[in-house]
Order: structure tokens, then sequence, then C-alpha cells
């Protein structure tokens, strides 16, 4: 009889890993407008024959912001940021990962990229078979794509700060970051920028939830780091309170856990979707000032309106970028500084991305019983909130001619599509805000 040997292989099911994003400039938006910064990253450079102070292109240099956001530190041959974490076992002792943190953890509900699967063709020779392959340097590129829902928390979002990059990246034009994961065999890459924001939300059936789809694109200057490990969610035996839609705690919950029996709960506290009855909008003011004094007067506004001429039904914002990238010799003296080049191979994608184009457009949805219309105008302000986070101003939006459903039943569905312009808040460098882009950007 033949000896059976069973062999068992410990691996981890992908839903135990993480999904993890990385803001590759750290929230400091004004160094790339400070001269000598630019020695490391091309982003703002001149445009020929234009005031420095009046117009800028979106460039990135690749290989430099590799060497800038990682400190010069390398693995396999590519820049490598090293992941600052609280402890080994990355359950963050109750700092909760903190300010000085550089790797976020963001609950995707799918994730796919991919690094170059085409970067090989056959090498041309007079007998018209494949004799050899060849790389081909200008396929050397990676893209990625994921969908999330924001979580609204009663207490801390663990994933709050991947979020706020998620949403950086889609208000500033052409922002740089980039994905990793918790998977050792699975190696990201970067620089990456977003070629498409979709944050939507739909009633139509039910009280639905927000989504955002994310792709993205970028060069192979860069790779995620080794070990990153799994996040594990936070024990406590601390007070656990639930609020309800207006933020006041539920008499249930306005109690510790040890009083009812609880030794510990395995969150630090409760989560839910952002869903519908988070999101507000308004086409006829726009609301400046600081984020969260805008935020505040938005909502009490909306609150207070109470309108019954109407009823949200869905809505969504799309932000779409077309970046253009182009290759070089792979190196060079990455500082100006006169020293010697140096050069990584062809595995390290282009060398710059640029903004060829940028568009920002979205949809609203409204139900009600009587033929109403909530513009009046061609042209007016637009703010749009999923949330407290995902909170956008535009200052100017071109309307389109409403589609409209009319129900035998009763009642009539209005969708109105508009496309946003740049303001006069931030269309140019010299009026006082050095960010550009068609959102308000306080």
């Amino acid at each position: 009889m033949p000896n059976y040997v069973s062999n068992i292989i410990n691996n981890t099911p992908s839903a135990s890993h993480n999904i993890y994003l990385t803001d590759l400039i750290n929230n400091n938006i004004q160094q790339l407008f400070v001269p000598g910064f630019q020695l490391l990253m091309s982003y703002g450079g001149h445009r020929i024959n234009k005031r420095s102070n009046v117009s800028r292109a979106y460039i990135w240099d690749l290989y430099r912001l590799g060497y800038s956001a990682s400190r010069n530190r390398f693995e396999y041959g590519h820049f490598s940021r090293f992941p600052i974490l609280s402890s080994s076992i990355f359950n963050d002792n109750d700092n909760l990962l903190g300010t000085n943190k550089n790797y976020f953890p963001l609950y995707c509900s799918s994730f796919n990229d991919n690094a170059g699967n085409n970067i090989y063709k056959p090498l041309e020779n007079f007998t018209g078979l494949s004799v050899n392959n060849v790389p081909v340097f200008g396929n050397q590129n990676y893209t990625a794509n994921f969908s999330f829902n924001p979580l609204y928390s009663t207490s801390y979002n663990i994933q709050a700060d991947s979020e706020y990059i998620i949403y950086k990246a889609s208000v500033i034009p052409l922002y740089p970051i980039m994905p990793a994961s918790s998977i050792p065999t699975h190696k990201t890459f970067g620089p990456c920028f977003m070629n498409s924001f979709t944050i939507s939300v739909d009633g139509s059936n039910s009280l639905g939830d927000v989504e955002i789809q994310v792709s993205l694109s970028g060069g192979k200057s860069m790779i995620s780091p080794s070990n990153l490990p799994s996040y594990k969610p936070f024990l406590t035996n601390s007070s656990t309170r639930m609020l309800d839609l207006e933020g006041n705690i539920l008499p249930e919950y306005n109690q510790t856990l040890s009083s009812v029996g609880l030794p510990s709960l395995p969150f630090r506290s409760y989560y839910r979707p952002i869903n519908l009855s988070d999101c507000f909008f308004d086409a006829s003011q726009f609301y400046a000032g600081s984020v969260s004094a805008a935020y505040s007067n938005f909502i009490n506004t909306q609150r207070n309106r109470k309108n019954v001429n109407f009823r949200l039904v869905s809505m969504s914002l799309t932000v779409n970028q077309n970046i253009n990238f182009e290759y070089t010799m792979p190196g060079g003296d990455l500082l100006n500084n006169g020293a010697a080049p140096t050069y990584f191979g062809d595995k390290v994608g282009p060398r710059f991305a640029s903004l060829a184009s940028r568009e920002v457009s979205g949809s609203i949805k409204i139900f009600s019983y009587v033929n109403t219309s909530i513009v009046n105008k061609n042209t007016t302000p637009l703010t749009m909130s999923f949330g407290p986070l995902y909170f956008y101003r535009i200052k100017n939006v071109d309307w389109s001619n409403p589609d409209v459903q009319i129900n035998p039943s009763g009642g009539y569905t209005h969708e109105y599509k508009f496309i946003a312009k740049l303001g006069e808040f931030t269309a140019f460098f010299g009026a006082g805000n050095p960010i550009v882009s068609e959102f308000f950007i306080s």
C-alpha cells in the first residue's frame, strides 16, 4: 500500500491581509513651490514664456520624487519608503496610528493591479520566427484600481487617514500617492496618480451606501516595502457608544462595557458605511472659509431648510485626469549637483508624468411629487457632501438640461448633469492660493 503524506500549507487568506496607502509628499503642499525643493520634485514647472506666479505646468520627475519620498532607500533596485509603524504586531498600543506614521490601512471591497503584463515582444529577424524576445521599456508602468466604502465611526475611524489621502488626490491635480499590501509576495509600484475618481450614492431602492472607485496609473521608480504587517483590530474594555444620525448618544449605549457584563469588544467603536442620509447638496450657495466652519454652516443650512418640494435620490462626482508619461534614459543626475549619473536599469518605468487634461463632472437626481427644478441658471455654485470628509465646494459649474421621468402613478424624477470649471479663488497662482483646482481649497 502506498504511503500518503499530507502536506499542509499555512497560507493566509486574502481577507486577512490589508491594503495600505501612503502619501508621497506627507501633507506638505507648500514645499512644492518653495525654491530649492524643485531640485527634488519638478512639480509646478514653469511653462515657456510665462510668469512663474501666474501659470505653472503640472509635471513630476518620478525619479526625483522616488528619491525624496524614500530618502534614497532601495529595495530590489527601486526606491522604497520604509514603513513607520507603532509596534511589530501593528496593534498600535492605543496610539491610533499617530501623525508620524506613513502607511495607512484601507478596507477595500476589491483591488486589482498590473505591474506590466506586456513588457516583451519578439525580436525582428529574417526567419519570420520568434528567435528571441526583447523587453519594451515603454510598457514598464503600473496601474491599479480599487473600490471601498467610506466609514462613519462612533469613536475613531481607523481608515480615516487613507480616506483623507484619497480626498486630497481627488481635489488637487496630479497628487502623488502609492498603494501597498501586507501580502509578502505582492509588490506594488509608484509614484501613482489618479486616472479617475468616482464617488457616488444611490438610494433608488434602499438607503444606499456611498461607494468610491479609484483608478491609478504611474511609474515604477518606487516599490512597496517588504514585510508590511496585517492590521489587527483594537481590543478595549472602555465605554463603547452608538450615535444616532444627529450625533447624539443613544441611551442604551451610554454605559460601560463592564456594567453589562462584557469584558471587551473586538473594535474600538462601531462602524457603518456613509449612506444617503449623510449626503447633501446645495446648487445655489457657495460656502467659503475653512473646511470645518464651511461644513458646519452647510450642514446647519441644509437641515434647517426642510425642503418638502423634493428629495435627493442619487448623486455622483467624477474626476478624470489624462496623464502623459515620458520615458528617458533610466537614470541621470537626480539632484542636479554634478554628481555621477545613476543608472537604474530598464525596470523603473517613465521618468516624467504630466497632466494633459482634467475634467470634473457629475450628476444629481431628485424626486418630487410636483414638477420642480433645483437649477434656474446655466452656471451656479455647487456644494456636495458625501459625509463629513468628502466635502466638495465648486465655485462654478455648468448645468445641462435635466432628464425628466414622469411616473403615471405620481411624481417626477429630475436628473441634472454638470461639468465644473475654475473659479476665481483658485484659477491663478498669483491670487493668494498656490493650488490650482476646480474645487475650493482652504
